[in-house]
């Protein structure tokens, strides 16, 4: 790993030497040298004492700049196309669905096409946030009251903007143990 970053660090100060030295039509010579733990160093004078090599530069091609009139940007994130949703449905528990004698139940998503990126996903039990995610699109429901609940999935943009959403009640069932009365 250190020698992947001193070849790094070597290429990226190589480059940036070339292009200093050669701007205009000013040139010196380049050399190289390795101290005693290993690093490379570049210098414009040869190191006193210490073995080096000359580093001999390749002269540069220069390259034209574009046309003033022409645009080669990239779009912005923000300019780039947006594909709706088609479908967004809560599938598991199916809607109207009881959920007897549990106090924690699986959430489960449909969503076409899948998340853009940017894009998060996030569930409400009764208003209240349960869960939410860049990609993920099963949650678990804990600690759920008895009683009809309501659900809702939401799509949200970067800016935490609702883009779509979609809701489902269940109703969640828990036998009551009644002391008995004689």
């Amino acid at each position: 790993m250190v020698k992947n970053s001193i070849r790094c660090f070597s290429r990226t100060f190589f480059a940036v030497m070339s292009c200093t030295l050669f701007v205009g039509s000013v040139s010196a010579a380049i050399y190289k040298t390795v101290d005693e733990e290993g690093n490379v160093v570049f210098s414009d004078s040869a190191p006193a004492g210490e073995s080096s090599e000359e580093v001999k530069l390749k002269p540069l091609t220069p390259i034209p700049s574009p046309q003033s009139g022409l645009n080669i940007s990239k779009p912005k994130p923000e300019e780039q196309k947006i594909i709706g949703y088609k479908k967004l449905e809560i599938v598991e528990p199916t809607p109207g669905a009881t959920i007897q004698n549990q106090d924690s139940f699986n959430v489960r998503i449909a969503l076409a096409p899948g998340i853009q990126p940017g894009h998060r996903i996030r569930l409400l039990l009764n208003g209240k946030r349960i869960g939410e995610s860049s990609g993920q699109l099963s949650f678990t429901a804990s600690n759920v009251e008895r009683g009809s609940q309501v659900l809702t999935a939401e799509i949200l943009d970067a800016n935490s903007k609702v883009i779509k959403s979609a809701k489902s009640t269940v109703f969640v069932h828990r036998a009551i143990a009644r002391p008995v009365t004689n």
